[in-house]
């Protein structure tokens, strides 16, 4: 048994304690001094901002998912803040009971989950959104307020069954190009993302084998002087 409030959380191994588990979710789920950050972000029953979308449509660009979450998580519900490829646009219409949220696992556990399959993993089996919404992998990462209380906000994506799993990591070998960028390199009125992202891809491939710096400017170089929306990448 995990006691309720502890700092261990239970591992996967054989003899998984599921009542120890929904013990220790519902108790830093309905922590006071959690509740008053989450509160405290005044960002709950808000309406959708762009800032918080471009996070959620980055994501789903690079982890090729269907939805991608910023939520906020109280005692009641799981907020979304932001909510990319639900259509949901109401402030009514952004939330999900916490008992069948995702969300909940990220602030009992503390830290960043990655979950190949919800149906076969014992913290997560027997949620509901598995059946109603689809979920087979999941990935969630808990953002910590400034007074160190865990998930007052948390950036979650989702894969629906058939699609590959997030495994969140991935390595780079000598000659490998890593590619970071906000939306606005890769999307406009004119065309769609895939198209932009192609453009990029194109790009970095004429200049593999040059410098991180030539890789740069010949992107830039593609990227129209006049752009409505703010452009940042990494190479």
């Amino acid at each position: 048994m995990v006691p309720a409030g502890s700092d261990q959380v239970p591992t996967l191994e054989v003899g998984f304690d599921d009542v120890a588990w929904a013990e220790l979710i519902r108790a830093r789920v309905r922590d006071q001094t959690r509740l008053a950050a989450v509160a405290s972000t005044g960002l709950v029953d808000t309406e959708l901002e762009e800032v918080f979308d471009r996070l959620t449509r980055l994501a789903a660009v690079a982890l090729g998912v269907r939805w991608a979450f910023v939520t906020l998580v109280d005692d009641r519900r799981s907020f979304w803040k932001s909510c990319f490829g639900t259509g949901a646009v109401e402030i009514a219409d952004r939330a999900n009971p916490v008992e069948e949220s995702f969300c909940q696992y990220v602030v009992a556990s503390g830290t960043a989950l990655l979950i190949d399959d919800a149906r076969l993993d014992p913290r997560t089996r027997t949620n509901p959104s598995i059946e109603k919404m689809g979920v087979l992998a999941w990935a969630g990462a808990p953002v910590v307020s400034a007074s160190g209380q865990v998930s007052p906000t948390e950036f979650t994506a989702l894969l629906r069954a058939g699609c590959r799993p997030c495994r969140g990591t991935t390595s780079l070998g000598r000659g490998d190009v890593l590619v970071a960028d906000t939306d606005g390199l890769v999307e406009t009125r004119e065309h769609p993302i895939d198209h932009g992202i192609d453009q990029v891809a194109s790009t970095v491939r004429r200049t593999l084998g040059r410098s991180a710096t030539e890789t740069v400017r010949a992107i830039e170089r593609q990227t129209p002087r006049q752009r409505t929306d703010d452009v940042a990448f990494i190479v």
